[in-house]
């Protein structure tokens, strides 16, 4: 009945490497949540995300097997970027990590899928991602954090109106958020290689955090005294903040604003019209 439908699977591996222990020498997976192979020294702590691309197969109802990708995973990829890097894994880029994980990956899909994005978490609120869409493009995506309170009203409507469309959110002294912010880069390779995080730190913290962080956003904050701060406005203003500033060394590709860890925005630009 699905056997048509073409379906995108990610499955995620949690593993440390090192030059000196050879993930071949691992022994079996023991404790996939937390990582394998394992260190019993200060080796860097990563997860590679493999978004596979394929038609559901009628008889297992599954793209591919998620076992088989783990397998290939860890007993393919992770062994094969390993041998070929070796001792220069000390010295190897996030950027030149994720290639070599792309192009083994790409080499060993399970039959019937198509690697379609790969994603090296370099830690949890850092990140390489490739697309085949858009290869040999780099996403690189960093997060930051900020506190804020708003309230939301729409000055179009009556207060009425704005009491029965947001409730308790429409209190006039207004409520607050930890919000989570995600800027998402394009990168070219070499510009990948050479991608400084401190350069972008600089920028978000001068352009959005500084302006943002422990205001009042209908209050304090342009353009927010006659524009609802909704996540939703929040992301596009966030993106009109920071878009000039990456046109020249990289390209600003995506804002996301979590306001709480169950709902965030998505802003691509007011040219997006395609996947991401």
């Amino acid at each position: 009945m699905n056997g048509n439908r073409v379906v995108r699977l990610t499955r995620e591996i949690r593993f440390f490497l090192s030059a000196e222990s050879a993930p071949q020498a691992a022994g079996p997976v023991l404790n996939s949540w937390s990582g394998w192979p394992s260190s019993r020294t200060v080796a860097p702590f990563l997860s590679l995300q493999c978004t596979l691309e394929g038609a559901i197969d009628p008889r297992t109802d599954y793209v591919c097997n998620v076992k088989q990708v783990d397998a290939i995973l860890r007993q393919q990829v992770i062994c094969d970027v390993w041998t070929k890097l070796g001792n220069r894994l000390a010295a190897t880029t996030p950027a030149t990590l994720l290639e070599e994980f792309w192009h083994s990956a790409a080499a060993h899909v399970p039959e019937g899928t198509t690697l379609s994005e790969l994603r090296l978490r370099v830690s949890p609120f850092f990140s390489f991602t490739l697309h085949r869409a858009r290869f040999p493009m780099i996403s690189a995506s960093q997060q930051f954090e900020f506190s804020a309170s708003h309230r939301l009203h729409n000055l179009a409507l009556s207060d009425e109106e704005n009491r029965r469309l947001y409730g308790k959110c429409n209190n006039p002294h207004g409520h607050g958020h930890n919000y989570v912010l995600e800027i998402s880069l394009e990168l070219t390779p070499d510009q990948a290689q050479d991608y400084s995080t401190a350069q972008t730190e600089q920028i978000v913290k001068s352009r959005v955090i500084d302006r943002l962080d422990h205001r009042h956003l209908n209050v304090e904050v342009a353009p927010f005294d006659r524009l609802n701060p909704t996540v939703e406005n929040i992301a596009v203003t966030i993106w009109d903040w920071l878009v000039s500033d990456f046109s020249e060394s990289s390209r600003l590709s995506r804002v996301r604003v979590y306001e709480t860890p169950k709902t965030w925005a998505d802003y691509f630009g007011p040219n997006h019209a395609g996947d991401q």
